[in-house]
């Protein structure tokens, strides 16, 4: 699919945000388009009220993150109130896997769920119990941060279409729902990591519905020719460190993405993170635009 001939509809069809492996290539779209109206109208001081008297809560176990800040700027910038539940241990547990708890909490007038616990499966369980959207912002396997990402290229290289992206990392645990909207948009994939690490057959069955996704072990011939080069969390070998040298075989222009935090020498050196083509500052301030574009088309739609 190419994004810039679709004809935007305004709305998306999705109830809730868990993954991006059960969301169409239209729906993904249009919460692009979203995200992409949001910061024009922020840019120019237009307020939002799309959400006006809403309540969203956030359950997490995380004190500083990047996801909740986002999360509170954005329900708030939607005119909507931003209710935190800081809860750790068995408090978690017992607001997930205790339908009564989770159901207790619903009646107090919550109108949305948004989840970072760091275990992605836990917005699956909040949703089988409660009947108002669920968006899952976990760290590890995020579709927010993945759409953030994808909106950031899309940004900055005008397309998606034929944009050969070179992912490093084990993306059978991190990142999959950005591996599922890349090539659902049309992108080229190559995945680098080694053979330990090799994509699942159940990923690249799944993406060859839609795509070119390829796997290699080699970062430089993975890199070769690469229009952007996102790199994930991994304890990987010295020989997996993106490097100027590896980052020379991209092409010129070719852009660095990585989600904060990240271990800069162990995974990426100085010289690329703070280069001219490193994206991840606007990375991490697009996560807002689209966690506003998600929380606007799903909430704002009921």
């Amino acid at each position: 699919m190419d994004i810039n001939q679709y004809s935007r509809k305004g709305k998306t069809k999705e109830e809730k945000l868990l993954d991006l492996e059960h969301v169409s290539a239209e729906d993904i779209t249009e919460i692009l388009y979203k995200a992409r109206e949001l910061k024009l109208k922020k840019q120019f001081g237009e307020a939002d009220k799309t959400l006006e008297g809403k309540k969203i809560a956030l359950i997490t176990k995380h004190a500083f993150a990047q996801s909740r800040i986002a999360f509170e700027i954005a329900v708030s910038e939607l005119s909507a109130y931003p209710l935190v539940l800081d809860l750790s241990g068995t408090e978690i547990e017992s607001v997930l896997k205790d339908k009564d708890t989770a159901l207790s909490i619903c009646s107090y007038g919550i109108d949305a769920f948004t989840l970072d616990t760091s275990v992605p499966q836990d917005a699956f369980v909040m949703q089988d119990y409660v009947k108002v959207p669920v968006i899952n912002a976990n760290g590890q396997d995020s579709p927010v941060s993945a759409l953030a990402t994808v909106f950031t290229v899309w940004e900055e290289l005008g397309t998606l279409k034929n944009v050969n992206f070179c992912m490093v990392g084990d993306f059978n645990a991190y990142d999959k729902c950005l591996v599922h909207a890349l090539i659902k948009l049309g992108a080229n994939v190559t995945i680098v990591a080694p053979r330990d690490f090799a994509p699942d057959d159940h990923l690249i069955s799944y993406c060859e519905q839609y795509g070119e996704i390829n796997y290699t072990d080699d970062l430089i011939f993975g890199i070769k020719d690469a229009d952007a080069v996102y790199v994930t969390p991994n304890d990987f070998s010295e020989n997996y460190v993106l490097n100027l040298l590896a980052f020379s075989f991209a092409k010129e222009n070719c852009l660095f993405l990585h989600t904060i935090p990240f271990l800069r020498g162990k995974e990426v050196t100085n010289e690329i993170v703070d280069g001219k083509y490193s994206k991840i500052y606007k990375q991490a301030e697009n996560l807002l635009h689209v966690e506003k574009a998600v929380l606007s088309l799903i909430v704002g739609n009921k």
